[in-house]
């Protein structure tokens, strides 16, 4: 989260998960909002991602992965997001960057 904090405006970001079936302790987006407890309302990896244009980030519930791309502060261009079905899907996101 803090990282996302510290990427100027402007610039592309890209945020992935590799999501593995056999490690019990996965992560998800429902996880992520439990920061708030920590850092306060609003303020958690969960908000920035869905702040940021990750509209579907809730459907991050189950071991998948996902990619997702966005620019900072910059609504010109539209966030682009993917998900993969399971764990062992190919997970390809084509995105032009101008």
């Amino acid at each position: 989260m803090a990282f996302l904090d510290q990427v100027p405006a402007g610039y592309y970001v890209v945020a992935m998960n590799f999501s593995n079936a056999s490690v019990p302790l996965n992560t998800y987006a429902s996880d992520w909002q439990n920061d708030t407890l920590t850092f306060g309302s609003g303020n958690s990896l969960y908000h920035r991602l869905k702040n940021a244009g990750f509209l579907e980030i809730d459907s991050f519930n189950r071991p998948r992965a996902f990619n997702f791309m966005y620019k900072k502060q910059d609504n010109s261009f539209v966030p682009v997001y993917k998900f993969s079905e399971g764990v062992f899907d190919k997970l390809i996101l084509d995105v032009v960057c101008p």
